[in-house]
C-alpha cells in the first residue's frame, strides 16, 4: 500500500519525502521529475539509480509513521517490502552498508573521544597565583 498513491514510491527514488500531499500533487511532482516520460510510464534507468535511496527513505517514513502511532499515514509506502522480498540480496547489501556506516561513525567518535582525553591529560592546569598547592 502507498498513501496517497503509488507514485510516492517512484518520487522517493529521486528526492526526499515530499510530505503529506494529495495524490494529484504527488503525481505532478513525479511527472515534474521525469518530464520526458509519458504519463503512466516509468523510466527504469532513471529510477534504478535511486533504488537504494528510495528504500531507505520509505523505511524512514514508515518508521516515523509507526512511531507516531499512525501506520499507513500520508505519506507512507510499503512497496519496499515487496521489492525486498523479490530482491533479498539487495536488502542484505543495504543492511551491510548501514552496519559499515555505523561502525565507521563509531570509530570516528571513539577517535575523537580519545583525542579529547589525550589533550585534557596533556594540559596542565596551574593553580591560581598566590595559591599554595600544599595547603588543604
Amino acid at each position: 500500500m502507498s498513501n496517497p498513491c503509488f507514485e510516492l514510491w517512484l518520487v522517493l527514488h529521486l528526492k526526499e519525502n515530499p510530505g503529506a500531499q494529495h495524490r494529484h500533487a504527488i503525481q505532478k511532482i513525479f511527472s515534474g521529475l521525469t518530464p520526458n516520460v509519458q504519463t503512466k510510464h516509468v523510466d527504469f534507468e532513471i529510477l534504478s539509480q535511486g533504488y537504494d535511496e528510495a528504500v531507505r527513505r520509505a523505511e524512514r517514513i514508515e518508521a516515523d509513521a509507526i512511531n507516531a502511532g499512525e501506520p499507513s499515514r500520508n505519506p507512507t509506502t510499503e512497496v519496499f517490502h515487496l521489492t525486498n522480498s523479490i530482491d533479498p540480496t539487495g536488502a542484505w547489501r543495504r543492511n551491510l552498508s548501514r552496519i559499515q556506516g555505523q561502525q565507521l561513525s563509531l570509530k570516528k567518535a571513539t577517535a575523537a573521544a580519545k583525542a579529547a582525553f589525550e589533550q585534557a591529560d596533556s594540559e596542565t592546569i596551574a593553580p591560581p597565583s598566590g595559591h599554595d598547592d600544599t595547603q588543604p
